[in-house]
């Protein structure tokens, strides 16, 4: 596979996003096309994309955590549920910072940058 630009790669991932929420494709499928997406990324080159990275980034967290086999979940882990809570959220996110491009808002409230800012990325 070949690296795709950033533009491409946050339209795709946006893409399996809705089709997530809007149940076209079931967490199984969301997690693997995140997961396979993600390491063709070519690097962010500038402000605007790496907000949109730290809000990605903040739900590779939880996509990573989630373990598609019930059975298999420790108390507490993330559950289908809350994967859907959280990507709803994300998408949230993702449209707001297109329209305001508030850096500084995801700033505050990107997990990742926080991690990054204290040393942890």
């Amino acid at each position: 596979m070949k690296i795709i630009t950033h533009a491409e790669w946050i339209k795709l991932m946006t893409k399996s996003i809705e089709d997530y929420i809007e149940r076209k494709i079931n967490a199984k499928v969301f997690q693997a096309i995140f997961f396979k997406w993600w390491a063709y990324k070519e690097k962010t080159k500038n402000e605007k994309e790496k907000a949109e990275y730290y809000i990605m980034h903040d739900l590779f967290y939880d996509l990573e955590e989630f373990c598609i086999y019930p059975h298999l979940r420790k108390e507490g882990e993330i559950n289908e549920k809350g994967l859907y809570k959280v990507v709803c959220s994300i998408l949230k996110r993702l449209k707001e910072f297109e329209k305001t491009q508030d850096i500084e808002k995801v700033h505050r409230e990107s997990e990742t940058y926080l991690n990054w800012q204290k040393g942890g990325l």
